[in-house]
């Protein structure tokens, strides 16, 4: 498995190792990892020369791109998972590493996982999103539609995706959590002719969950079956890395919120 390692130049601290086989060390992050070559957007893709890597021409042109080989790691990979864990950072899997400056707290034995959703457009705009610096929320993972898993912030590093919260006793859920967010709509709204998001995209009938627990009928984008998949594996291996004892959702911990939402089916420890 090929994952990416994405950081804007200026982002992330790196000194040259070695000659070709490139080997950086990146700060707070993943290290010692080879490099596989440089990126940059728009037209420009991979320029490597023997064209290694993933083809990240959908990302922002303006930026400069590292490519990493996370070959050498599959050793590390516990019950058949597409994932492992290695300096706090996800790798296999494909995963697109992003750099999120603004956050710097460490986090020490998170013990939570809290599940949102973004009610974005796209998994990669709200990665995009939640890593500006003059934006204050952020959160660990974003998981796509089709499984695609982007990471913003280091497992042991607080991300901003609990915000004023309480729950059994505990309050401040940022700093003992790892935040998890879905590419979803969220709830929807019926119009008279189409179902469609806060954001004002318009969602086909069949990707509409229909919820009507609360006695009135209310309509929330659904999840797919591949993104719940994968979201079950992130789960599973980050309780074998870290000492879980919970996985809420963002509206266990806050009134204020109602993410998940229903169509998110239960995700439990084991």
């Amino acid at each position: 498995m090929v994952a990416t390692f994405v950081a804007t130049v200026g982002d992330v601290d790196f000194r040259l190792d070695c000659a070709r086989g490139d080997i950086y060390e990146f700060a707070d992050s993943c290290r010692y990892l080879p490099v596989l070559g440089f990126a940059g957007g728009g037209d420009r893709r991979v320029r490597d020369g023997e064209k290694w890597g993933e083809n990240l021409t959908s990302l922002r042109a303006e930026t400069t791109f590292l490519i990493l080989d996370f070959r050498f790691m599959n050793s590390f990979s516990i019950f058949n998972s597409q994932f492992s864990i290695v300096n706090h950072r996800l790798v296999d899997g494909e995963v697109v590493h992003l750099v999120c400056s603004k956050n710097t707290r460490p986090l020490k034995n998170p013990d939570t996982i809290v599940l949102h959703y973004t009610a974005g457009r796209s998994a990669e705009s709200s990665s995009f999103y939640l890593t500006r610096p003059d934006v204050g929320t952020s959160a660990h993972v974003v998981i796509g539609r089709d499984g695609k898993v982007f990471q913003l912030v280091s497992f042991n590093v607080e991300a901003w995706h609990a915000g004023r919260s309480f729950y059994r006793g505990r309050a401040e859920f940022n700093h003992f959590s790892i935040g998890i967010e879905l590419d979803n709509l969220g709830k929807l709204r019926w119009d008279g002719k189409r179902f469609v998001a806060e954001c004002g995209a318009e969602v086909a009938a069949s990707d509409v969950y229909a919820d009507d627990s609360g006695g009135n009928i209310s309509y929330w984008h659904k999840y797919t079956d591949r993104q719940i998949r994968v979201l079950r594996d992130v789960c599973r291996v980050l309780v074998s890395e870290y000492p879980i004892r919970h996985i809420l959702r963002h509206s266990d911990i806050t009134p204020r919120k109602i993410d998940p939402g229903p169509a998110l089916p239960e995700i439990t420890l084991y």
